[in-house]
C-alpha cells in the first residue's frame, strides 16, 4: 500500500517534468522565437520566452525562484500527510509543473511557453499540470473527498 501511495505522487510529478522539458526543448530547437506553427490556426505552437510570473506579469526573477521553491518545498513536506491517492496524484501534477518551470528559470532566467489558443496567454505543459492539479485538489476538497 505504501508503495502505491508514493507512486501516486511521484509518477505524475516525473511524467509532467519529463513531458514539459522535452516539449520545451523541441520548441526551442524547432521554432524561432516568436514563430507560430501553423501560422494562422486557432490552436498553434508559438515560441515565447516568459521572464515574468503568471500571464507574463513582470516580477523580480529572484523573488519568482524563491516563491516557486517555497511552494515546492511545502508540497514535498505536505504530500505524506495525504491518504487519498487522488489528492496525492493531483499534488504530484503541481509538483511536476512547478519543478518544470523552476528548471527553466534557474537554467535560462525565463520560462519557454508555446501552447497558444489565442484567447488566453501562451502557456506550457508545466502550467497546464499546475492548473489541472490545483483544480482537481479544489474539487476534491469541496466535495469532501480530501
Amino acid at each position: 500500500m505504501r508503495g502505491s501511495r508514493e507512486l501516486a505522487f511521484f509518477l505524475p510529478a516525473v511524467g509532467v517534468l519529463v513531458a514539459d522539458q522535452l516539449s520545451k526543448a523541441w520548441v526551442r530547437q524547432n521554432l524561432a522565437l516568436g514563430e507560430s506553427l501553423p501560422p494562422d490556426a486557432p490552436l498553434r505552437l508559438t515560441h515565447i520566452q516568459n521572464a515574468g510570473a503568471v500571464f507574463g506579469i513582470t516580477a523580480n526573477p529572484i523573488f519568482l525562484v524563491l516563491l516557486n521553491s517555497a511552494v515546492l518545498l511545502f508540497v514535498l513536506l505536505f504530500y505524506r500527510r495525504l491518504s487519498s491517492l487522488a489528492l496525492r496524484a493531483s499534488l504530484g501534477l503541481v509538483l511536476g509543473g512547478g519543478v518544470g518551470n523552476l528548471v527553466d528559470r534557474l537554467q535560462m532566467g525565463y520560462v519557454t511557453d508555446f501552447l497558444d489558443i489565442r484567447v488566453w496567454p501562451i502557456f506550457n505543459v508545466a502550467d497546464s499540470a499546475v492548473v489541472a492539479g490545483s483544480a482537481i485538489i479544489l474539487y476534491l476538497v469541496l466535495r469532501g473527498k480530501a
